[in-house]
């Protein structure tokens, strides 16, 4: 079962990640900036809850073939997972990395938010973006988005065994995993200095490891929605118009105006809305038709492409034209750019990616039942015409 819908939701979210980086290396316009800081605008640039909704997305799609009894081995998964996750990671570093060397040497200080974009890339560096080591702000300066890429790559390994803890605990693993990372995040707030951590991968290895955890909630409640999601769909229809209008309101601009600063509160409303969308979505086919029209169905073919590969085409963009241009125009003629190379990106590295995956993955089926079907070693074949074997032959 698959609901195409969700990969426009998925583009949706990667579209509001660009738009908060536009925003973030725009000057300051007061004026503008309040729309967008305090009115229903901010969704447009909520950059945060579109991570969210990736985190929680993946878990519901992960999970919806063991949800319904279709799942691959764990083999076949992992092949295809790593192609469809690394392979363009990789290409989007590399990419990066080349951007940066020939356009961020002269760095372009347009204004004092800018985002910082390493111009002294070494080996050791570009070494540990490619290794995913996401520790320190300097394992994802080259292409700051990866950092999402990382905590998606090590749950994704591990998510067979999110796969164990949700059907043998339910909705208490919900509770549990948020419980639990609510805990380890105020721990690292208490062990590092709130004002300089590092809170996107963490200081530390410690840091790293313990955000996993708390990333990995999100999988999980992914992944419970998955295995829920019927029973879920029945309930979603039982709430009247009005009530959807409240309930979706309240998710989103509850931390939007009452705990817009409490990093863990507001991802905890993120996710719910989150999945409240997700639900939606796969429940009314209005809404399902909708995001299936052309652009908005483009725009989830190219998600992840744009994702990877929008921040380093901007920055490029800005530190070579930039003050011959100003910044707000450089970036406006950045938004056409970044669409084309989604395009480009998509068809020339994510999806032959994706199909080498699955190549691979049905390679490795086929050699595991090849494996399967060889007789054991010294066993003896019993002929189809005589069924008595050749030892019978021997005089007793």
């Amino acid at each position: 079962m698959r609901f195409a819908g969700l990969d426009s939701l998925r583009g949706i979210a990667a579209l509001i990640v660009v738009f908060c980086h536009i925003s973030n290396m725009m000057p300051a316009m007061p004026n503008v900036e309040w729309w967008f800081e305090w009115s229903p605008l901010n969704v447009l640039i909520a950059g945060q809850f579109a991570v969210i909704v990736f985190f929680v997305l993946s878990g519901f799609v992960l999970a919806l073939p063991y949800a319904n009894g279709s799942q691959q081995s764990y083999g076949q998964y992992l092949i295809r997972r790593v192609c469809r996750i690394y392979l363009p990671f990789v290409a989007a570093v590399l990419l990066a990395s080349v951007l940066a060397l020939f356009f961020a040497e002269h760095r372009a200080a347009w204004h004092p938010r800018a985002a910082a974009w390493a111009a002294d890339i070494n080996a050791n560096m570009l070494i540990s973006h490619l290794a995913m080591v996401g520790v320190g702000e300097r394992s994802i300066l080259i292409n700051g988005v990866i950092w999402t890429l990382i905590f998606e790559m090590r749950i994704s390994i591990l998510f067979p065994i999110i796969i164990l803890i949700v059907k043998r605990f339910g909705f208490l693993a919900v509770v549990s995993s948020f419980a639990i990372g609510a805990v380890l995040v105020k721990l690292i707030i208490f062990l590092r200095n709130p004002e300089t951590f590092f809170g996107m991968v963490g200081d530390t290895p410690l840091d790293s490891f313990l955000l996993t955890i708390y990333y990995m909630s999100f999988f999980i409640l992914g992944a419970w929605a998955a295995y829920r999601h019927e029973y879920l769909r029945t309930h979603m229809l039982k709430i009247p118009t009005y009530g959807h209008i409240i309930l979706f309101s309240a998710l989103v601009y509850i931390p939007l105006l009452a705990v817009k600063h409490q990093f863990v509160k507001v991802n905890l409303f993120e996710a719910l809305a989150a999945v409240y969308m997700i639900i939606s979505i796969i429940t009314f086919e209005n809404i399902n038709a909708f995001l299936l029209n052309g652009p908005i169905k483009w725009l989830g073919k190219v998600s992840y492409s744009m994702y990877l590969i929008h921040f380093p085409i901007m920055a490029a963009m800005v530190y070579a034209l930039y003050p011959y241009i100003p910044a707000p125009a450089v970036l406006v003629l950045s938004f056409p750019t970044v669409l084309l190379s989604s395009e480009l990106m998509q068809r020339l590295i994510e999806r032959p990616s994706m199909q080498l995956g699955k190549r691979l993955a049905t390679q490795l089926q086929r050699n595991r039942a090849i494996f399967n079907q060889q007789p054991a070693k010294n066993s003896l074949i019993i002929s189809p015409r005589n069924e008595r074997s050749p030892m019978s032959n021997l005089p007793g």
